[in-house]
């Protein structure tokens, strides 16, 4: 039987179970409190991206033109698949078309943020660690020399005592004082 006082779960300096069950709101506030300034940039270009593409897949499916901003998103989106155009595949409907492409699309732009998301995350923990090691680093030398020092106090007394050169005049002058 597992011991109640002892948690199972690993702790973590983000109480991860607060943000798990809360939602959009606690990703949001799990994201923010990893400061995620390129983590957020990334989103907002994903979902910039998926929008495009849906609104590429909603008007070639229902049939119809954009007008407006959604005309934008329209033409943004023609770019966007052209590197998925050998994905030919498409599936026709009384009112529009089903464009297999655009799905592969919006698949593989959502893998390629995930991807840049792990991978900006492992970076920073790489630097993190790098740092860490660098500041072990540093502290042992520190802690060797202080030893180095210790053991032979009366060589390191000599060298490091100030010398202070005085006049004969100010040794008098401190005598008089």
């Amino acid at each position: 039987m597992l011991n109640p006082e002892i948690s199972s779960s690993p702790s973590y300096s983000v109480p991860v179970g607060r943000y798990v069950s809360a939602g959009a709101r606690g990703f949001g506030r799990a994201l923010w409190a990893v400061r995620p300034g390129p983590v957020l940039l990334i989103i907002a270009v994903e979902a910039f991206v998926q929008a495009c593409l849906a609104v590429r897949l909603y008007f070639s499916f229902h049939g119809g033109d954009p007008t407006g901003r959604l005309a934008q998103m329209h033409h943004i989106s023609d770019t966007l698949v052209s590197p998925f155009r050998s994905w030919d595949g498409t599936i026709l409907f009384s009112k529009g078309v089903f464009e297999i492409s655009t799905i592969v699309a919006m698949d593989a732009y959502l893998f390629a943020a995930i991807g840049a998301i792990v991978l900006l995350v492992m970076m920073r923990t790489f630097v993190a660690f790098g740092r860490y090691v660098v500041r072990q680093t540093r502290l042992r030398h520190e802690r060797r020399a202080l030893a180095a020092q210790q053991e032979a106090p009366g060589e390191a007394d000599l060298d490091s005592a100030p010398v202070t050169l005085s006049s004969n005049n100010e040794v008098i002058a401190d005598q008089v004082a």
